[in-house]
């Protein structure tokens, strides 16, 4: 259960959005119809095409595997899965480390099914194919860390020869990696509290000052080597070949990096390689196109800053690389279903939470 009184005000609540899944999933259960329903919520003015429910859009392929991409500016963010969302298979290109909170939840990571029960830590590096299940009140909280967010103290603070040490520093070489590590912390009070305490500084900075980026370091160092001394005995690894090689890696860098302004022909110069092949290999590893990886990335950056600041639309049009923005705005409403304007102000959505890749990331109320 959650300690921290703080903490519980912002991540206990159904939102919106999870009561809406829920009623879905109960009409499930029921095997009643849902188009009653969500003909409701449309008539309300709810983008319903958003909500991941198959055949509610018929252009979505619900069956692709999702590449996520790292959503925030923040080299550590926090984010809480949606209650009730259906599972969906994806990797993504950052570690995601999951604390089981409250209750239970279901893993699949590349083919093996992973049971997480209240204490568990679980980290996932990049890479793996996976996807949850939390279909009842349980939460899971996500801390989300750039690829190369620890470099600076992963080798220096924690013993070298250490699981996790290994695990952070081989998964950013790119040679292989691990599936994932499990920590089985049952009902530890010490590490439950160091964890809300990352979890609470994410939420009240999320705006980082001088000193938060460090603070998330520290705390989550410290972190590591209380599991390492206190839980090695309760700790499951699986270890995996990595099928994405070192160059893809230094590619999507590139892309994260240059998003606004890259194009296919410089992105190939840049790698030495010809339109045609770079293309090729884009697709070949994470299933989609060139084009495809930049709108991702650029509406992503565009969803963060419609909701976590008042830049004007035209502004942020511009600043995620649209130099028209009647274009964006077309182009936005195509892939998120809704125009920048609704986005910003829609109702369904509680006013400190945004969503991305259908988890929240918190932002202190205003």
């Amino acid at each position: 259960m959650i300690r921290n009184d703080a903490l519980k005000k912002y991540i206990e609540p159904f939102s919106n959005i999870e009561k809406i899944y829920k009623n879905l999933y109960m009409l499930g259960l029921q095997n009643k119809p849902i188009d009653e329903y969500l003909n409701s919520l449309a008539e309300k003015g709810y983008p319903i095409k958003e909500l991941y429910i198959r055949n509610v859009d018929p252009n979505r392929n619900y069956d692709q595997i999702d590449c996520l991409f790292y959503p925030y500016e923040n080299d550590i963010a926090m984010a809480r899965h949606i209650r009730y969302h259906p599972p969906f298979l994806h990797s993504h290109q950052f570690y995601e480390l999951i604390y089981q909170i409250e209750g239970t939840s279901k893993h699949i990571i590349n083919n093996k099914t992973v049971n997480l029960k209240e204490g568990d830590i679980c980290i996932i590096p990049p890479g793996p194919i996976h996807s949850v299940e939390i279909f009842d009140d349980s939460i899971i909280i996500n801390l989300l860390l750039k690829v190369n967010a620890l470099d600076d103290v992963i080798t220096t603070l924690l013993p070298q020869k250490s699981i996790i040490t290994r695990f952070f520093t081989l998964s950013c070489e790119y040679k292989y990696t691990y599936n994932y590590l499990l920590f089985h912390t049952d009902d530890d009070e010490q590490v439950q509290n160091m964890l809300e305490n990352i979890f609470l500084e994410c939420i009240e900075f999320h705006e980082e000052d001088d000193y938060s980026l460090s603070l998330r370091k520290s705390m989550l160092v410290a972190v590591f080597n209380y599991l390492l001394r206190n839980h090695s005995n309760d700790m499951e690894v699986e270890k995996s070949e990595m099928s994405m090689g070192f160059v893809f890696y230094q590619i999507y860098d590139y892309l994260q990096k240059n998003y606004q302004t890259a194009n296919l022909k410089d992105a190939a110069k840049h790698f030495n390689y010809s339109p045609e092949y770079f293309s090729k290999i884009i697709h070949k590893n994470i299933g989609k196109t060139f084009n495809e990886i930049l709108i991702d990335m650029r509406l992503s950056a565009a969803c963060r800053l419609l909701i976590a600041t008042d830049m004007p639309i035209r502004d942020i049009a511009f600043e995620v690389g649209y130099k028209n923005p009647e274009h964006f705005t077309s182009v936005f409403k195509k892939h998120i279903g809704t125009t920048p304007s609704s986005y910003r102000n829609r109702k369904y959505f509680d006013s400190n939470i945004f969503v991305f890749n259908d988890s929240y990331c918190y932002r202190k109320p205003d």
